[in-house]
C-alpha cells in the first residue's frame, strides 16, 4: 500500500494578513474515499503549453470511476506577472468557474470524477503542469 502525503503550510507576519501571526502548518495522508488505504495511482507529472483563450479539457471524467476521493495538483509555471490559468469544470461550454491560477500559482484539489476538469488560459504560451493521483 502507497503512503502519499500532502503538506500544506501558510505563514504570515502580525499585521499583514491578520493582527496576530498566522502559522498554519497540516499534513494530511492521501486515502481511497472512507478507508485508510492509500491512493496508488497517478497520471505522472505532466506539464502542455494550451492555446489562448480556448477551453481545453484536462482530465476526462469519463476515464476515471465516480464519486472517488482523487486529488489534481495544478500550477500555472508562468513566472511572468499577466498570464492566468481558468480551471473549469464541466463540459467545454456550459462549464463552471472554479477559479484562476496566476503566474506561480498552484492548488492541490480534491475530484469525485463526475465533472470535467478543463483549463482556460490567458496565453498561447502558457504552460500548465499537472499530476492526478486517483483511485
Amino acid at each position: 500500500m502507497a503512503t502519499i502525503t500532502a503538506q500544506l503550510k501558510l505563514d504570515s507576519a502580525a499585521g499583514s494578513l491578520l493582527t496576530s501571526v498566522l502559522a498554519i502548518d497540516d499534513t494530511a495522508t492521501l486515502t481511497k474515499l472512507g478507508t485508510t488505504d492509500g491512493l496508488e495511482d497517478t497520471t505522472g507529472l505532466a506539464r502542455k503549453t494550451f492555446a489562448a483563450a480556448t477551453e481545453t479539457q484536462l482530465l476526462a471524467a469519463a476515464s476515471y470511476t465516480d464519486t472517488k476521493a482523487h486529488k489534481l495538483y495544478i500550477k500555472n509555471t508562468d513566472t511572468g506577472s499577466s498570464t492566468q490559468v481558468e480551471i473549469t469544470l464541466g463540459t467545454i461550454g456550459g462549464s463552471k468557474s472554479l477559479g484562476f491560477l496566476d503566474p506561480d500559482d498552484w492548488a492541490f484539489l480534491p475530484w469525485q470524477g463526475t465533472e470535467d476538469i478543463n483549463v482556460k488560459c490567458t496565453s498561447a504560451t502558457t504552460q500548465v503542469e499537472w499530476m492526478l493521483i486517483f483511485e
